[in-house]
């Protein structure tokens, strides 16, 4: 997920660059892409966060099938 992170970061700062550039296409594409980098990242996060919190009921559940 920080990969996802970082990548986002990475591309939103050559979206800057390109907007410095007065390169505008350039920079929306960019700007869109870590957009959706930083969406994704931030659904891994959320997914994980669920992941652990019902980790431990889960646990408890099966315990008490077997």
């Amino acid at each position: 997920m920080a990969d996802l992170y970082d990548e986002a970061r990475d591309v939103m700062r050559q979206g800057h660059e390109a907007f410095r550039n007065r390169n505008t296409v350039g920079a929306r594409d960019r700007y869109e892409r870590a957009l959706d980098l930083f969406r994704r990242a931030q659904r891994e996060d959320t997914a994980q966060i669920f992941a652990d919190e019902l980790a431990k009921p889960i646990a408890l559940v099966q315990r008490n099938i077997l």
